[in-house]
């Protein structure tokens, strides 16, 4: 249970510091990136930091959190392109809305 609540709570901080860096502004390939980095990072530093106090430190040797990184980043590339692919077929309903302008 203890695992499974930190577990969430750095899923959250992962949230979080990906927002920050996306922040609300358009949609860049640069800004997903570094959004994708902070989250990782956020969320791989707070349960190393779980695995100090409770144990659990040899999962995360740099062989499995690389392995970790790049299924993750794959993943997000699968997405992206998914988004892509979306976006072209059905511009009205996955296309990107303009952004409101002072006149």
């Amino acid at each position: 249970v203890i695992w499974g609540i930190a577990i969430g709570v750095a899923a959250l901080a992962g949230l979080f510091a990906a927002r920050a860096v996306l922040g609300s502004t358009r949609f860049t390939l640069a800004r997903t990136l570094g959004a994708f980095v902070a989250a990782f990072a956020a969320y791989e530093a707070l349960l190393y930091a779980f695995a100090l106090v409770d144990g659990g430190l040899e999962t995360f040797s740099a062989d499995i959190v690389a392995k970790l990184a790049l299924s993750d980043a794959l993943w997000l590339a699968a997405l992206l392109a998914l988004r892509a692919v979306l976006t072209l077929a059905a511009p009205r309903w996955f296309a990107q809305a303009p952004a409101a302008r002072a006149a």
